[in-house]
């Protein structure tokens, strides 16, 4: 196997094109782009496409248009009538929607890159976006990126004590043994702190060392962890497991001992299945604790 992009490519693809294009070599394929595959690839055709392409007058299909459609304005339509919050006001279109309104929606006919409203996407970019919500100017420079945690499976076992015993740690970076005089059923112990994984480059500049309890907050929040330096993570970003249980006692101002992301996390839902968009959308700051 050869070292470059092009030829791990020509590994991957050229059985593939044996085996169901034996016409189409791999430098044509590279040329072209595209293959075709057609009813010798047990491709068959459905009996409403085919008379909607034979005559599409007459067979129109079941949309506004009666024709394909790559945007579909009536499923935006029925979003907004279940009253989903879809409004980018970041972009103002040029003419307006079927409600009079020129404001930007979520989802749009042409694919584009839209920008997250607090994450990090303007790093690194020729044309940088603006920071709508201004996190840079209010300290939250990191991102934080919330990962499905190897060693729980969302909340199921956040208090067993071996497993917080090899992957968590105290207030001196020990390894964290859970309280034995702990009440049946408490979700959280003081001195057992989820691990947030920091670059190192990061680390220094905050005058992190690995083992250290710190404080990652937020104009939402602020939570405990113990610092875990590693180069596994970017520079610039944070990661923490989710699921982790919060102790419940942030509003007064104290950090959350059980180390929980969605303390500092947002409210905000997807575009429009309305579902979790925060794993690479939080701001925060990290201190020593």
């Amino acid at each position: 196997m050869g070292n470059t992009a092009d030829d791990w490519r020509r590994e991957a693809v050229e059985p593939l094109l044996s085996g169901y294009f034996p016409d189409t070599t791999y430098d044509e394929w590279k040329e072209l782009g595209t293959v075709s595959m057609d009813e010798s690839h047990g491709i068959t055709v459905n009996a409403e496409m085919a008379a909607f392409r034979a005559d599409p007058d007459n067979n129109p299909l079941l949309t506004p248009s009666g024709k394909f459609e790559i945007y579909n304005q009536a499923m935006v339509e029925d979003y907004e009538a279940r009253g989903y919050v879809n409004i980018d006001g970041r972009f103002t279109l040029t003419g307006n929607l079927h409600d009079g309104s020129n404001a930007g929606r979520f989802v749009y006919p042409i694919p584009m890159v839209i920008p997250m409203m607090e994450g990090l996407f303007a790093e690194g970019a020729t044309d940088p976006h603006p920071d709508p919500l201004e996190r840079d100017d209010a300290g939250y420079t990191l991102g934080l990126n919330g990962w499905h945690i190897y060693y729980r499976s969302h909340s199921t076992h956040n208090n067993n004590a071996y497993i917080n015993e090899v992957f968590k740690k105290n207030s001196k970076g020990q390894p964290a043994f859970l309280d034995p005089n702990r009440e049946t059923g408490e979700a959280w112990d003081d001195n057992v702190y989820e691990p947030v994984v920091i670059n190192p480059y990061d680390a220094e500049a905050n005058g992190i060392t690995d083992g250290d309890r710190v404080v990652l907050e937020n104009s939402r929040g602020s939570i405990y962890a113990s610092a875990t330096i590693s180069q596994r993570v970017r520079k610039g970003w944070l990661a923490i497991g989710q699921g982790g249980w919060a102790n419940g006692d942030n509003a007064n101002g104290t950090p959350d001992i059980g180390g929980a992301i969605n303390v500092l996390t947002k409210l905000l839902p997807t575009r429009i299945c309305q579902g979790m968009t925060l794993g690479a959308d939080t701001r925060v700051k990290i201190r020593k604790a």
